[in-house]
């Protein structure tokens, strides 16, 4: 039976890991990192950054993208961060831009690592006929993730990289392996500014080619070491206030249709995504027949769900986002139609503001809020069995779409 199941799964494990082979190709290597740090594109989008730091938010939402711009900037702060800015319609070409990153990225928390084996020689529990044919070793494995299971070959690749990197093995995840040679993807618990900064000085790829026989190389995420954001990634069409806004509309196909709630008292600034599909019928025009569901997700770790790792908005304008495993409504990625049920995990900014009233400047701290709009789409299998009212967790990462940043000032 297991022989026969790995003979169906196989062709769709091997069309998946072509899908995820070819988005990490355009991913750097940490040397690539650290060359752009220094380089003339690095110093523009570093000037760029400093001239929207240095203009003072004015806190009015809807009319100043500076301020948005500020909470995002304000937000990596109060995890220890640094994030640029750049301009991708004025020349600024940063690694982030070319590798098809957008602003929302950086908000995943622990941003993935792949390791690329030019074959599995050498780790543990890897026979004469896996070299022949990885393929179901590979998807023994990704059975065992997915299961949450210990695997001992996993084990192996999870020591050796704890060794290489310096990190204890524990803070190592192994969230997906696929073929492309042999790949296994994993990301490193909460690592920290020095440990950031260590590893970019260090180069760790000799000290992985030493663990691991068949090393080929070390792809990074582009936005690991550094939070980066193309603002050309903003869209002004999306732009509208909901502040006054309170209305429901039911959205999505005659048969599956799902109440969408305005989010009351926030300001949406769009992203551009009409155009980057197959067709904007998902979005636009609102109410077509063929709207996905609406709905939204935060950016700081998901208390109010009690699930694990529902902390990230990853990979959204280009790879989606990253679903949470292990957790309470099932594995998936996690948003809600309600917002105040997302608002209780939206990120929470305090700053200074300025008002400029007719030449007299007034300085006063306030909060803003941050949140991601979304849309989902419908299908009776595209939610997990329990999911419910308030809290959605979407099977497939590829059937939710960011489509605006919502920002919302608090008492």
């Amino acid at each position: 039976a297991f022989q026969k199941s790995i003979k169906e799964i196989t062709p769709k494990f091997k069309a998946v890991s072509k899908d995820k082979l070819d988005q990490i190709k355009s991913y750097p290597q940490i040397q690539d990192i650290a060359k752009e740090l220094t380089n003339e594109h690095s110093k523009k989008a570093n000037a760029y950054t400093k001239k929207i730091l240095n203009t003072p938010p004015t806190g009015k939402l809807g009319q100043d993208t500076n301020t948005t711009l500020h909470v995002i900037s304000n937000i990596f702060k109060s995890t220890g961060e640094e994030c640029v800015f750049f301009d991708s319609r004025q020349g600024h070409k940063l690694v982030a831009g070319d590798s098809g990153c957008a602003i929302h990225e950086a908000f995943e928390k622990n941003k993935p690592f792949t390791l690329r084996l030019k074959n599995m020689q050498g780790l543990y529990g890897v026979t004469d006929d896996d070299m022949k044919d990885d393929t179901k070793k590979l998807i023994e494995m990704q059975t065992a993730i997915d299961n949450g299971v210990a695997h001992p070959t996993l084990t192996h690749v999870k020591n050796k990289l704890s060794a290489a990197l310096g990190v204890k093995k524990e803070r190592i995840i192994i969230s997906e392996v696929f073929s492309g040679s042999d790949c296994f993807k994993y990301t490193v618990d909460s690592l920290t500014f020095q440990e950031k900064q260590r590893m970019i000085q260090g180069d760790p790829t000799r000290r992985l080619a030493q663990q691991f026989q068949q090393f080929k190389e070390l792809k990074i995420h582009p936005l690991l070491f550094r939070p980066a954001f193309d603002v050309a990634n903003f869209d002004k069409k999306g732009d509208k206030s909901f502040v006054g806004a309170s209305s429901k509309f039911q959205v999505g196909p005659a048969n599956m249709k799902r109440e969408y709630t305005q989010p009351t008292g926030w300001t949406r600034y769009g992203l551009k995504v009409l155009g980057k599909y197959n067709d904007d019928k998902w979005l636009h025009p609102f109410n077509d027949a063929g709207n996905w569901w609406r709905a939204f997700h935060g950016t700081k770790r998901a208390q109010v769900y009690n699930v694990d790792p529902a902390d990230a908005m990853a990979n959204i304008h280009n790879n989606g986002f990253l679903p949470a495993q292990r957790a309470a409504y099932g594995p998936g990625v996690y948003c809600s139609p309600k917002p105040p049920t997302a608002e209780g995990y939206a990120a929470e900014v305090t700053m200074d503001i300025q008002d400029n009233n007719n030449g007299n400047i007034q300085t006063q701290r306030k909060k803003f809020k941050f949140m991601l709009q979304v849309a989902v789409k419908p299908g009776a299998n595209t939610l997990t069995p329990r999911s419910n009212d308030n809290v959605w967790s979407v099977q497939n990462k590829d059937n939710i779409r960011a489509y605006g940043i919502l920002i919302k000032e608090v008492p």
